[in-house]
């Protein structure tokens, strides 16, 4: 198992057991590379291993195939499910609670951003969201992340940054030991609520 995985494995055991799990942006390749976390596949497993329904989100109907593939040979499909969409629209209908959120979509960081305004209101309170690609590229100082982690620290969310291999980066945010409400209760109090 490669840095990549590991990291994004350690944040999502810390995810709560209520709530869904979602990654937007799928594997593209149907093997593992010291570059590629493999995410769908391992996150699959994770998942499946505590009983929680996973989400893979991708717009690409080619590499959303080699994920279901992927995860069908190596993976635990019972519990995951695929969607040919954007992050952004597929967020934006949900209505389930959300525990653990991986962006690692193609769009570059306004789009990053606005996956988890979409995803914001769904989040549980001691939910996990990890950002890759959060290297210097493109142009953007924090690669995906440039637009969103700004915005979570200035939210409260603990923010901490990871070497995955290489010039590779991913950032992990989480409101714990903060006095953030939870999304999902706060709701509940106002409005009908998210499952």
């Amino acid at each position: 198992m490669n840095g990549k995985a590991e990291r994004f494995l350690a944040a999502a055991a810390q995810a709560p057991d209520a709530g869904i799990w979602v990654e937007v942006g799928c594997v593209r390749i149907p093997e593992e590379l010291q570059s590629e976390g493999w995410s769908t596949v391992h996150l699959s497993v994770a998942a499946g291993g505590r009983g929680i329904p996973f989400y893979s989100v991708d717009k690409d109907a080619n590499a959303l195939m080699v994920a279901q593939e992927s995860v069908q040979a190596h993976g635990d499909g019972h519990k995951t499910t695929f969607v040919l969409d954007t992050g952004r629209e597929f967020l934006g209908r949900n209505e389930q609670a959300i525990g653990f959120l991986y962006l690692d979509g193609g769009g570059g960081p306004g789009e990053t951003l606005a996956e988890f305004m979409e995803a914001e209101r769904l989040l549980r309170g001691n939910a996990i969201v990890a950002i890759d690609d959060c290297q210097s590229h493109g142009g953007f100082v924090h690669g995906k992340g440039t637009d969103l982690i700004p915005y979570l620290i200035s939210g409260g969310w603990n923010v901490e940054w990871f070497d995955t291999g290489g010039e590779y980066k991913m950032v992990v945010a989480d409101r714990r030991g903060t006095e953030l409400p939870d999304m999902h209760q706060r709701c509940a109090k106002e409005t009908a609520c998210p499952t």
